[in-house]
Order: structure tokens, then sequence, then C-alpha cells
């Protein structure tokens, strides 16, 4: 009976030290985007990054939403009511129609607004400033769409995930979370300039246990939300959690997950063959 005892003690004390640091790596991410002070310390120190937040909520806010009630007030009930019978097919039909090409491209439009904004805010805090730009504002505008490629992609995953019945909206869940963090980490992560987007993205996969504690909440928020509430949420959430994100414990070295979660891993195989096209026709350097 002793030595029962001595063996499952320690297979308990094995299960335990196993899964420790998997729960201190979810743990860490979710006491990281928690920690108000550190949010209020930068405010104090700060006042550039201060008054540059003001201004990215409003924009991000006041923007998205006079572009979202012109979409949902005027142009939805203005094709609607063009249906001979609302309650019909052709209401269902131009319903998913507007959802596709109204409400998809919104969102996207709200990422790279919140991403462009959002890029200030980060030389803000790191007293920096963002290098002028020597080439041609049509050459940066293309080379920033070439390398939008995999988040669309991303986005689009997270759409065709959400249609699986049953475990389609926790998968999305997991792609929207860690889709989220790559966004809020993305100039934290940023600061080795040799590490390209897709060295970003694999260090979200392979660190995907802190990240889910980071950013499964605002996430899990998100997800339950109809449009457009969902992404105005996120473009009020994203400078607050990259002010979080830049003061987080997170190092690459820390907080490695037992197993890279492949949530990247299609988006980045498909685009891929897309940059390298967009990138010949439009002539510039991938």
């Amino acid at each position: 009976d002793q030595f029962e005892q001595t063996r499952r003690s320690r297979r308990a004390s094995n299960s335990t030290s196993m899964s420790n640091p998997s729960l201190e790596a979810v743990k860490t991410g979710f006491m990281d985007v928690t920690n108000v002070s550190r949010l209020s310390k930068t405010f104090h120190e700060n006042g550039k990054a201060r008054k540059r937040l003001y201004w990215v909520l409003l924009l991000n806010g006041l923007g998205f939403s006079v572009v979202a009630w012109i979409i949902y007030r005027l142009i939805h009930p203005l094709f609607l009511g063009m249906c001979s019978s609302p309650d019909g097919l052709c209401a269902g039909f131009w319903s998913s129609f507007l959802g596709l090409t109204l409400d998809f491209p919104l969102t996207i439009i709200a990422f790279i607004v919140s991403a462009v904004l959002c890029e200030q805010l980060a030389a803000d805090l790191s007293g920096h400033t963002i290098p002028e730009i020597e080439e041609p504002i049509k050459r940066v505008i293309l080379r920033a769409i070439v390398e939008f490629v995999p988040s669309f992609f991303v986005i689009v995953q997270m759409e065709l995930l959400a249609m699986i019945p049953r475990i389609g909206i926790v998968l999305s869940l997991f792609v929207k979370t860690m889709y989220f963090s790559l966004s809020f980490f993305m100039y934290r992560l940023g600061q080795d300039e040799n590490r390209t987007a897709e060295d970003k993205m694999r260090m979200i996969e392979d660190h995907w246990l802190y990240f889910f504690g980071f950013s499964g909440i605002f996430a899990f928020i998100c997800a339950c939300l109809p449009e457009p509430w969902a992404t105005l949420i996120y473009t009020l959430e994203a400078p607050v959690l990259l002010i979080l994100a830049r003061h987080s414990k997170f190092t690459p070295e820390k907080f490695q997950a037992p197993f890279r979660l492949p949530a990247f891993t299609v988006p980045i195989m498909v685009a891929r063959p897309v940059q390298a096209w967009m990138a010949r026709v439009f002539h510039i350097s991938n």
C-alpha cells in the first residue's frame, strides 16, 4: 500500500509539473491584459501617447460608426426594399449578397485603418518617429496591400470555419484569438527587423497558450456580437491592447507551448503564391 501511494504521488507531481507551464502561460497572458496599472502608468509617463490614443479611439470609433450606419441603415434597407417579397427568398439572397459585398470589405477596411493608426501610436510609445517615406505613395500602398494578403486569408479562414456545424464556432474562435494577438503584438514582435510577417505568425502559433490567455476574452466577446458591433469593439480595443501588449511579460524564450497550433498554416500557404504574383504584377520586391 505504501508503495502504491508513493507511485500515485509521483504521478500526481509529474502531471502537475507538466501542466504548470501551460497553465502559467495562460495565466500570465490573462494577467498582462488585465493589468490596468500599466496602462495608467503609460498615460502618466507619456502624454504624447495618451493624446494619440484618444485620437485613435475617436477616429476608429467615429469613422467606423458613420460608415456602418450608412451601410446598415441606408444601403441594406434600400436593397431589401427593392424585393417584392421582403420575407421571401429574395430578401435572404440580398442579405447574403450584401454580407459578402459590404460587410466583409467593411471588416477588412476597419482592420487596415486600425493598423495604420496604431502604427503611429506604437511609434509614440517607443519614443521613435516613423521614418519619412521616400517611395511614391502609390508604391507604398501597393506594398501594404501585398503585405496584408496573409491577414486577408486568415479572416477568410475564420469566416469559413464558422460555417462548419458544431465545432466550427470553436475553431473560428481559436483562429480569431490568434489573429487578434498577431494584431496586438505586431509591433512588439517587430522590434527585430529581420523578423518577417510569417515569422511573427509562427511565433504566435508556438506560444498560443500565452496568447490565448491574452486575447481570448476579447475574441470571445467579438464572436458573440453580431456585425457591425463586433468589428466596432475590435477597432476600439485594438489601440488599448496594443499598449498592454507592449508592456507585457511575453518573450520568445518563455511560454513555449507543448505543440504548435496551426492557426495560420493554411493562410500562409495560400498567401505565398498570391503575394509572389502580386509582387510581379506591381513590380515591387516581396
